[in-house]
Order: C-alpha cells, then sequence, then structure tokens
C-alpha cells in the first residue's frame, strides 16, 4: 500500500490549518470599553445639601443616576429639586431628564420642566412651565432662551426667554415676545 497520498494529504492539511491560524480570521479581537459607558448608576437618590449654618438650602431626588467617567457628567431622570430659604414656602422644581456636569456647576433640565413655590401669608403662588432650563445651582441662577409660562393667582404672562435669580432679592427677567393678561381683584 502506497502511503504518499496519505502524507500529501497530511501535510495539505497541515499546511492549511497553518495559513487559517496564520491569517488570524479566527482570533476575536479585543475593543477597549467605550469611554462613553457608565462606570455606575444609582436608582432613587436622594440628594441634600445644607449652607454654612447647616441650614437645608437644596434636596434633589430623582428615579435614576448615571455617570459618565469620560467627563464626569451624570445624567438623570425624572429629577426633582427642592430649593429651600429659611422659613418661606419651598421652590419645587420638575423635569424629565437632567444632565449634571463633571464640576457641577451647570445642570441641563429638559423635558416639560416645571418650577412651583406655594403660597404664604406674604407671597403668591408661583408656576412657572419651560421645555428646558440651564441652571447654575451655586448661583441659584436659570435660565431658558424657549417659551414659558408663567402663573400666579389669576395673572398669567407668556414669554420666549427668561432669566431667574433665586438668591435675595428674587429676579425674574422675561428676554422677548413677553404677553400677559393680569387681573385685578
Amino acid at each position: 500500500m502506497d502511503k504518499r497520498p496519505y502524507i500529501i494529504a497530511l501535510a495539505l492539511f497541515v499546511l492549511v490549518v497553518a495559513s487559517w491560524l496564520l491569517s488570524g480570521n479566527h482570533v476575536q479581537e479585543y475593543n477597549e470599553p467605550s469611554i462613553t459607558a457608565p462606570d455606575f448608576f444609582v436608582e432613587g437618590l436622594i440628594a441634600k445639601t445644607f449652607d454654612k449654618k447647616g441650614q437645608l438650602s437644596q434636596r434633589m431626588t430623582t428615579e435614576k443616576l448615571v455617570h459618565f467617567p469620560e467627563d464626569d457628567s451624570t445624567e438623570v431622570t425624572t429629577p426633582h429639586f427642592m430649593l429651600f430659604d429659611g422659613d418661606k414656602p419651598p421652590w419645587r422644581v420638575d423635569a424629565k431628564t437632567g444632565w449634571v456636569s463633571g464640576d457641577g456647576e451647570l445642570v441641563l433640565l429638559q423635558g416639560g420642566v416645571t418650577i412651583d413655590r406655594p403660597a404664604s401669608k406674604a407671597t403668591a403662588p408661583v408656576h412657572i412651565v419651560a421645555e428646558d432650563l440651564r441652571v447654575q445651582p451655586k448661583n441659584n441662577y436659570l435660565e431658558t432662551d424657549n417659551k414659558v409660562n408663567l402663573t400666579s393667582l389669576k395673572n398669567r404672562v407668556e414669554a420666549t426667554g427668561m432669566q431667574a435669580w433665586f438668591n435675595k432679592p428674587i429676579r425674574i427677567k422675561l428676554l422677548a415676545d413677553v404677553r400677559g393678561r393680569y387681573e385685578v381683584e
């Protein structure tokens, strides 16, 4: 029996396997993890900020917080903020989504943003609706370039663009296309 055909077949088989191994097509490539991938998340977060006197100044709750290490930013789902000022009624800010810069200097709120302050003996209730807001928490400042609606009792104001300072004294500046309806009792 002639063994040459078997040796040739075996040599061809070894050659094919060696070529396949050397081609590298079978090796699964390792990809670096995406730098936009989050490194942690928190569900049901409650965060509180206190002033220098130890008094509660801000409270934030959110259904979900997701942190991104690339720029140290954070995304939040259904954020809810309470801004406290002594014994005065707190301001409440709600949105569908939010984004917080890595240094905490900027917060972007999007999707049906509402700002509410209940009435007190000295102040009327305030209700503000905007599609989005840019907030500088450390400065108690917020703004939008888009439409905004303000309601207080029977008074209504619509505008395009708003700047608001929540430091003392509280100021709200409406930027363009301001239309209002005031009812005197």
